[in-house]
């Protein structure tokens, strides 16, 4: 399966909501980087501690719909 990179969240807090809307709307996606943040929590490092929601190409669309007021005040990949 393609994975589309799609957002970057802020903050973990703001990833677990991203999942929590991923998984409301059944879209088939991976947070990269979630695990490894949580290793080095903290200013460690930005590239460290970065995660990325990579989401089905096919659900790509729907997700940036959904992610827009996300989007619209975070950081694209």
């Amino acid at each position: 399966m393609e994975m589309t990179p799609v957002y970057t969240p802020q903050s973990p807090s703001e990833a677990t909501v991203i999942a929590a809307l991923m998984d409301a709307h059944n879209i088939r996606y991976v947070m990269q980087g979630q695990a490894f943040g949580s290793m080095y929590p903290g200013p460690l490092s930005v590239s460290l501690n970065e995660s990325i929601l990579l989401v089905a190409h096919e659900d790509a669309e729907l997700a940036r719909e959904l992610l827009e007021p996300f989007i619209r005040d975070g950081v694209r990949p």
